[in-house]
């Protein structure tokens, strides 16, 4: 285990919608320039996952950190957008984040023992992202991590 953090803007040397923040929409005024604390995931079947702690069932997964942390923005900026602005929750600092965290997989007894590794990784929220998404791009996206029960 590490405790080291990763950069959104090093997880790749492209151009990320992580990395291309713009401002918020105007209705979400109260949550511009949030970032959350997520805990990346390395597993050994060869794909990454983010959780973040602080919003609910937020987790999304890729086959790169660059394409895990991508998931990751979309889904918690498209779930932080449908949420009135007093009830979006504010960001734990990196040692509260990383508390819920490990006490997440610690109640998961275990499930997580193939992973490698596991560290923070800062995850902004972008609501100008998930408005700018085609609208099949969001109807799939819903379906695939949003509208599940």
């Amino acid at each position: 285990m590490t405790s080291e953090v990763v950069n959104a803007g090093s997880a790749s040397s492209e151009s990320s919608p992580a990395e291309k923040m713009s401002s918020p929409s105007t209705s979400h005024n109260s949550a511009s320039g949030l970032k959350y604390w997520g805990y990346l995931q390395r597993y050994s079947e060869g794909f990454y996952g983010i959780m973040v702690p602080d919003v609910k069932d937020s987790a999304a997964a890729g086959e790169t950190i660059a394409e895990a942390l991508e998931e990751t923005v979309i889904k918690t900026s498209c779930m932080l957008k449908d949420l009135p602005p007093e009830q979006i929750p504010v960001p734990s600092d990196k040692e509260s984040a990383c508390k819920k965290a490990r006490a997440y997989v610690e109640e998961d007894g275990g499930e997580f023992i193939h992973e490698e590794y596991w560290e923070m990784i800062e995850v902004p929220v972008d609501f100008s992202l998930v408005k700018e998404l085609p609208a099949e791009e969001l109807e799939r996206f819903r379906k695939k991590y949003i509208d599940i029960d």
